[in-house]
């Protein structure tokens, strides 16, 4: 079984976009993945529309 979930926003490009394939309870898991991507969404809109204004990912240096 599989499942999706994609969320637009402001930009052109999805503000969220997450797949779970062949997996017993992929509701289950969409919601544990877009949990965990929830934390860092913002962040990836930021590097992706002003890098310059962007934090460096967790775990990487500057």
């Amino acid at each position: 079984m599989s499942a999706a979930l994609i969320v637009v926003d402001k930009e052109s490009f999805p503000y969220v976009e997450l797949r779970v394939d062949d997996h017993l309870t992929p509701i289950v898991e969409l919601s544990r993945l877009r949990s965990l991507y929830q934390t860092e969404a913002d962040a990836y809109v930021t590097r992706t529309v002003d890098p310059e204004q962007a934090s460096p990912p967790p775990n990487m240096a500057r």
